[in-house]
């Protein structure tokens, strides 16, 4: 007889039905049952069709899926939120409306997230049932363009593709974190797992609202909302909404130190618009009468702008009445033609320079109050080039550190969050938010277009960063102190490229020296000319399998540090002759460069081996591409004498045309030598087993004994300190509890060379 398909539902032991996320998954982890049936009845699943539905009980392995069931719903934690009571919040999300993550669940809030990042079982497996609107399931989130993460969601809506539905595209809802992701593929989503249902973690993003009846101006509150929002802030409670996806409650927004309150600042914007002034007098005197625990005055606050404001050129270009708007500059800042030109209005010299000193003369004598956390946007105090300066947070990297744009003079930044650098960053003063910022971002017109109504930019690509072109801005810039500007426009950086902030305000200008001569003129001139050029020859493509082989001889060598089983040595004596040849090689390039058009760049591909310049120190290195970006002209390279991988611009790469110039390559077999300790038990090292081994070998030059290749092609070597034999470190992360030997039994029954014998007599006496 066939199998026969029939309807079933489960009960509880107390006869009630159960379907949620959590019986999925745990009917999904299994393929067999034994039914008891409780009770029979009928269901409808047609107009005219009904069937018999089974109400059942359901084991496993006479392990009952009732039983299970129960121990999976079984909440963890424990968390009411209370009406007037007052919570400690950050910023998680803000779009239409604000999301916050509680100061109270951010513990569990990390175990989830270690969880979920750590679970190596979780598969897109859709194989017993596909998921539908309003299902919990596990869906990624893509952090950046290679790496994405597993977060909780709700599918909020999905487009089926009738052909195919493996095809399907779903919009979900982060409830951990209040964003949204659309269009995701079937193999972005998978079901949820027991563990980390909602009744084993609640939804950690919480919705708040400031008004009960309309959606918050964003745009018009944003200078009022950054200055709580920017910071952890803490909320009250007033009333819990009923929401689709998450926790929503209608609070008062207040700033860390509950002197401020944002709903009321509303109220008295919403007064002055009005032209209330009686009523908003008497609120702040109810607002001053409730802050007698001593707490400072919001209205002392209010003195001070929540906010520091665009550079004056916004106010001269929204009071100019005619078509041009002329001023006269300082040149600030340009990294290259791609991104933004940033200039500071003449006038603003003497205030900037005041600004400065009163900067460096507080910071000398106050103390730094530390950011507890760091958002986009925020704006901070921050210590560089034996100075104090104003900067605003750019990005955020995972590595711990940030990118600061400093909005006094125009350039970026890159700052890592480690101990040495924590008391050169922190929360900026409020007594500086009165300035505003001294420079102002501006773009090229093209004086050749001839359109009527309209201005068009000179359209740079990243080729235009050429030599030619370089030093035709650098001849112009140099020659010239104060520039006069015409700002014909006013530019959205959405219509701009990724270099340009897209908060900011940028301005579309012809730029003029001290001899009347235009900077847009002369670009394009030179533009043409590169054009007129021929084009430059195909460079050789050169590999590693080219390169020269050479044993690695025991010597003293440096250390690139990833772990106790990934790590790279290299002898600083032989790089600097390979640095020799490579700046040699580099400055040839260079030169022959001058002779072609160079606009068009070869697309790289992965294992070619250029030529890169790494900033820090602006020399030249020799690389291998281990990644290519086009799209964004970013390169991943890993350095051939040192072992490590760099992210630059296609423009800090250089290929080779002529035997010349790869004979760098040619010459020396690369000189970072991939290493691991010989000798130890195969094991998965923890972050901070990592750390420890980088932190003691950072810095410090070694006796590398290589002792043998394994089947790997990793070279097992012993580590010394130069002039210090009885500092090993195999002792080191063995007396660290980091790493062990393999049984002394095992270690006899080896076939051991006569390098193997020495190590072992060596450490022996050590120990």
């Amino acid at each position: 007889m066939p199998f026969q398909a029939i309807c079933c539902q489960l009960v509880d032991k107390k006869n009630n039905t159960r379907n949620n996320e959590i019986l999925k998954s745990l009917v999904h982890e299994c393929l067999n049952f034994s039914i008891k049936i409780a009770a029979t009845c009928k269901e409808s699943i047609l107009d005219y069709l009904k069937i018999d539905k089974y109400l059942v009980y359901l084991s496993t392995d006479d392990n009952s899926l009732q039983d299970q069931f129960e121990n999976e719903t079984k909440s963890e934690i424990k968390f009411e939120i209370n009406v007037n009571s007052v919570y400690e919040c950050k910023l998680s999300n803000l779009d239409k409306y604000i999301y916050v993550n509680l100061f109270e669940q951010a513990d569990d809030f990390l175990r989830l997230e270690t969880q979920l990042t750590s679970d190596t079982k979780i598969e897109s497996n859709w194989s017993l049932t596909m998921p539908n609107v309003g299902d919990l399931v596990l869906a990624k989130f893509q952090l950046d363009q290679q790496t994405s993460a597993w977060c909780r969601a709700i599918i909020v809506n999905h487009i089926v593709n009738k052909t195919n539905k493996n095809n399907a595209l779903y919009n979900v809802f982060y409830i951990d974190y209040g964003n949204q992701s659309i269009n995701l593929s079937l193999e972005d989503l998978a079901p949820i797992q027991p563990q980390y249902s909602l009744a084993k973690y609640p939804a950690f993003a919480h919705k708040i609202l400031i008004s009960q009846n309309e959606l918050l101006d964003m745009q018009k509150y944003d200078t009022i909302l950054a200055e709580f929002l920017d910071d952890n802030m803490k909320i009250k409670i007033l009333d819990i909404q009923p929401y689709e996806y998450c926790n929503c409650y209608l609070v008062e927004l207040w700033n860390w130190q509950m002197s401020k309150c944002f709903n009321k600042l509303i109220a008295q914007d919403i007064d002055d618009d009005a032209g209330n002034d009686a009523n908003k007098d008497a609120y702040n005197d109810a607002d001053n009468d409730a802050d007698d625990d001593g707490q400072q005055d919001a209205h002392d606050h209010l003195n001070l702008s929540d906010k520091i404001e665009h550079s004056k050129v916004q106010e001269l270009y929204l009071a100019n009445k005619s078509t041009e708007l002329k001023v006269s500059v300082k040149y600030a800042y340009m990294e290259d033609l791609l991104r933004p030109f940033y200039f500071c209005l003449s006038d603003d010299l003497d205030m900037r320079t005041q600004m400065d000193h009163e900067l460096n003369e507080f910071y000398s004598e106050n103390k730094l109050e530390m950011a507890q956390t760091f958002s986009i946007n925020a704006y901070v105090a921050v210590y560089s080039e034996n100075s104090w300066y104003r900067a605003q947070i750019k990005q955020i990297f995972d590595t711990n550190s940030i990118l600061l744009f400093f909005i006094d003079y125009g350039y970026d930044e890159l700052i890592d969050l480690n101990e040495s650098n924590e008391n050169k960053i922190g929360k900026l003063d409020a007594r500086f938010y009165k300035y505003p910022k001294f420079v102002f971002g501006t773009a090229l017109i093209n004086p050749m277009a001839t359109k009527a109504d309209s201005y068009e930019l000179i359209n740079f690509e990243s080729n235009d960063n050429s030599q030619m072109l370089r030093e035709t801005l650098e001849e112009y810039l140099l020659n010239s102190e104060q520039f006069d500007l015409v700002i014909l426009a006013k530019i959205l950086p959405s219509s701009l490229n990724q270099y340009f902030m897209p908060n900011e305000d940028y301005y579309g200008i012809e730029m003029y020296n001290a001899k009347s001569m235009c900077l847009n003129e002369i670009i394009l001139t030179s533009k043409e000319k590169q054009v007129l050029k021929a084009k430059r020859p195909a460079s050789i493509k050169v590999n590693i399998d080219q390169m020269p082989k050479q044993q690695p001889l025991n010597d003293k060598y440096c250390v690139f540090a990833r772990s106790l089983d990934d790590f790279y040595v290299y002898n600083e004596d032989r790089v600097l002759q390979v640095q020799l040849k490579t700046q040699q090689a580099c400055a040839k390039i260079l030169q022959d460069m001058k002779c072609f058009d160079t606009q068009e760049q070869e697309s790289l591909q992965m294992d070619d081996l250029v030529y890169a310049m790494y900033d820090d120190d602006e020399t030249w290195y020799r690389c291998q591409v281990t990644n290519y970006d086009q799209k964004s002209s970013q390169v991943e390279l890993f350095y051939l004498d040192f072992g490590n991988i760099e992210i630059v611009s296609l423009n800090d790469v250089l290929t080779g045309w002529t035997q010349e110039h790869i004979e760098a390559f040619m010459a020396y077999e690369p000189l970072a030598y991939k290493c691991c300790l010989y000798g130890l038990v195969d094991k998965q090292y923890t972050l901070e087993e990592k750390n420890k081994f980088k932190h003691f070998t950072s810095d410090k030059v070694f006796d590398v004994n290589f002792i043998k290749v394994n089947e790997n092609e990793l070279n097992e070597v012993s580590l010394e300190i130069v002039d210090k034999p009885e500092t090993n470190v195999h002792m080191l992360c063995i007396n660290e509890g980091i790493a062990r030997f393999k049984s002394f039994d095992q270690i006899l029954k080896l076939n051991r060379t006569d390098k193997e014998n020495k190590f072992y007599i060596n450490l022996l006496n050590g120990f």
